[in-house]
Formats: structure tokens, sequence, C-alpha cells
């Protein structure tokens, strides 16, 4: 028997790696939106929960591979139940909808003590099993630790301008301070009135009452904040700032760059100005390196949004 083979059957790491695996999917899934940060607490949450379990079922059953094996089928169980939910949750047997948390949970648990029950009374060859569910724990690492170190290294070779040449502006003595608002998926005064017949006319003139001014017609370079902003900031068309933004790609790789060092930005600075920036809830429009960032103080235990 190879080493590898034989370290893969003594050590039953698999709890630990089907407790890591959703965390760092998850954090894969939305690795544009959401700092790694923000998965730590939630890895070391579900890390030490498999520690736990795996304690727990071994001072029950002084066998550490069966302990592992009870404690991953939890794992599986706990994580696994939102996903059946979701797909499960439109079945219906005339407009009475069958699966609910109030009758899904019942089967869960109860489907979570025949498994506990049924493997403990049950002669399985542990060591088989032990490898088996560690090769699989690891070969599911795979996916989701290549997309993330794919994209830290995207964003640090990427191509776009980190460093864009401020332009010059005469802002004289006294400089308006600038306001910069987006109000994202907000229509414009005539669609809104077309298509949903809605009236914003009042809105618009004491916006106008107050000095604004309303630029009739108005569009956006792209449908997306992302694109959209990065276009707007820069003065250009995305596909002009860098080669990875080619037509028909989804790659939004290096975007946030260009958000949070734009022309904009370096020359009103370049300029005397202050940058004031706020908390948006979404991680590539949050200037947090601004002179003053002004967000939610969340406390120790406060879950944050990727919790």
């Amino acid at each position: 028997m190879s080493r590898t083979a034989s370290w893969l059957q003594r050590f039953p790491l698999h709890p630990f790696l089907l407790a890591i695996y959703p965390i760092l999917a998850l954090l894969a899934a939305n690795r544009s939106e959401v700092a790694f940060s923000s998965s730590i607490r939630p890895l070391l949450f579900s890390f030490l929960a498999a520690g736990l379990l795996l304690v727990i079922f071994y001072g029950i059953f002084g066998d550490w591979k069966r302990a592992a094996l009870l404690a991953a089928i939890l794992l599986f169980l706990f994580y696994s139940y939102g996903h059946i939910y979701i797909a499960l949750k439109a079945v219906n047997l005339n407009g009475f909808y069958l699966f609910r948390h109030r009758t899904l949970v019942p089967i869960w648990l109860g489907l979570a003590a025949f498994l506990v029950w049924w493997i403990s009374r049950t002669s399985i060859n542990t060591r088989s099993v032990t490898s088996a569910l560690n090769i699989v724990g690891l070969f599911l690492l795979i996916l989701p630790v290549a997309q993330l170190t794919s994209f830290q290294l995207q964003n640090r070779t990427s191509r776009t301008e980190q460093n864009p040449s401020a332009l010059p502006l005469d802002v004289g003595q006294n400089p308006p301070d600038i306001y910069y608002i987006i109000l994202d998926g907000y229509g414009r005064s005539d669609v809104l009135k077309d298509e949903y017949g809605y009236d914003n006319s009042a809105f618009l003139d004491a916006l106008q009452g107050m000095g604004f001014t309303i630029a009739e017609c108005s569009q956006s370079n792209y449908a997306q904040t992302q694109l959209s902003l990065a276009s707007s900031l820069y003065f250009d068309y995305i596909d002009s700032l860098s080669d990875r933004f080619v037509p028909g790609s989804a790659d939004r790789t290096g975007l946030d760059k260009l958000i949070h060092h734009s022309v904009v930005r370096a020359s009103l600075e370049q300029a005397g100005y202050q940058t004031v920036a706020f908390a948006t809830g979404f991680l590539a429009t949050e200037l947090t390196d601004a002179d003053y960032f002004l967000g939610p103080q969340r406390s120790l235990g406060q879950l944050n949004e990727f919790e």
C-alpha cells in the first residue's frame, strides 16, 4: 500500500474539508463582490463545529473514523438543506405547498436521526470510507480554491490603469463641493411615465428649484453598475481602458480598480479636494480608502452581509 493511500485511510479529515467547502464555494461565486475577510468567521465557526461533532461522536462510539463519518453526514445535511428547500418549495398539490420549513425541517431531522442510528449499528469498512471521503473532500476544494486564486492573480496582474493621469483643473479660490450620487436603477422620468404610469415631475421640479440641472433623455453607457461607473469615472469606454474588456465578455476583474482609482478622483484630489465616500453594501463601489469613509460600525457579534 502506498504512503498516500495509507495516509488517506488513516486520518479522517473529510469532516473539516466538507465544513469549509460551502463557505469557500459561496465566496468564490461572489469573489468580485465580497472581501475575503468577510468569510473568516464563518470558516472558523464551521471548522470548529466539525471538530465539536467529531469529538462528541468519538465520545459516544470510541472510533474516530466512524465519528468522522457521522459528523460528515450531519454537515452535509446542514449545508444542503437550503438548496433542497429552494428546489422543492414550489411543489404543491392542489395549491397546498408540500415542502415548507414546517414540513421539511422534521423530515430532515428524522433523516439525520435515522442515518446516525443506522451507521452506529452497521458494520462498515471505515478505512475505505474514510479514504473515499477524504478524496471527495479534496476534489471539492479544487474548484473554489482555483477560482479564488485565479481572481487574486488576475487582480494583481490586471493591465487596467491603477494610477490614472490626473487632469489639470482650475477650481479657483472657493471651489464648490461636488456630490456624485448614483440612484442605481432609478428610471428616467419619461420611462417611468410611459412604462409604469408614474409622474415624478414634482420631484424633478423640486430638484431644479434647489439649483440642480436635470439632463433630459440621459442615458448611461452601460446597463450594469460596475461597467457604467468605471466608464463614467474614467471618461471613456471600458474596452479602451483594458484589453480584458471586450464585447461579449463577462469578465469583471479590474473594474473595481477603475472605480476606486479613477481619473475623476485623481483629478479632484490633485486640485485639493478631499474625498468623502459612504458604504453602499457593494464592495466594488465602496471607496474605503477615501479621506473620510462613512459606514455602519458593526459590533463584534453582528453578522456581516456574507454571513
